[in-house]
């Protein structure tokens, strides 16, 4: 598996970083807290399916980036 938590902290801290470093207005927010197991099982009984292995990983991480690349 992935080690999703280094690699959402390092984007998280790269894109910060390039945001003080742009002379443009850039919307900088982290990733989303962690989801629940509760919050998973809800979303896959809602959805119907079954999340993988690497996606619920990810979601243990974050749940969601709110703004994640530059527009």
């Amino acid at each position: 598996m992935r080690n999703w938590s280094k690699l959402v902290t390092t984007v998280s801290e790269l894109q910060e970083r390039a945001a003080k470093l742009s002379g443009e207005v850039w919307r900088y927010a982290p990733p989303n807290p962690p989801a629940s197991d509760v919050d998973i099982a809800a979303a896959e009984q809602r959805l119907g399916v079954f999340f993988d292995d690497a996606y619920l990983d990810l979601l243990r991480t974050c749940n969601g980036w709110p703004v994640f690349a530059r527009r």
